[in-house]
Order: structure tokens, then C-alpha cells, then sequence
């Protein structure tokens, strides 16, 4: 439902929830709801929500996609994810 990536948190894959904090590090494909980049954060990748909010500071390098079912597997997604390699680990790092 909820996750937070905290700032010494590092996350290389891709992540599916309602609601996602990011703090720390992204590297990979982001599917939420509602997405929260906060001063500190290092994402890189696509981020698909309908909803996002950016806190000044924040960096982000990638594509940012507003849709009305994220979570969904649609089209649009296949379209962006071929321009990034698939990961199929997710690797938590404090």
C-alpha cells in the first residue's frame, strides 16, 4: 500500500504501490498512485501516477507519465519501458 524509501535508502528495480515517499535513491520503473519526491531523493526512470508531488531540490532524470490507473500494465507503459533495461531484482540498501 504505502512505501518509503528513506535517505540513505537505495532501490534499483521497479515498484508498484498506492503511495510512494521517496527520500533516498530510485533507479527503475515506478507504477503509484501517488508519488512524493522529496529534497534529498536521486530518481532516475519512469514514473507513472496520477498523482505527483515535487519538493524543491529533488533530482529526477527519466520520463514522468500521468495516467489514470498507473498499476495497470498498459500500452503506453510497454511503449516507455523498452527505452529501459529490465530488472527483475530489487535490491533494499541502508
Amino acid at each position: 500500500h504505502t512505501l518509503t524509501i528513506r535517505k540513505n535508502g537505495n532501490v534499483k528495480g521497479d515498484i508498484t504501490a498506492e503511495i510512494l515517499h521517496i527520500y533516498g535513491k530510485m533507479d527503475g520503473v515506478i507504477r503509484a498512485k501517488k508519488v512524493y519526491l522529496y529534497a534529498d531523493c536521486h530518481v532516475e526512470g519512469v514514473i507513472m501516477h496520477e498523482e505527483l508531488s515535487v519538493e524543491n531540490g529533488a533530482f529526477m532524470d527519466g520520463k514522468c507519465k500521468r495516467m489514470d490507473k498507473p498499476n495497470d500494465i498498459t500500452e503506453e507503459f510497454d511503449a516507455i519501458s523498452t527505452e529501459i533495461p529490465a530488472s527483475s531484482t530489487i535490491r533494499l540498501i541502508n
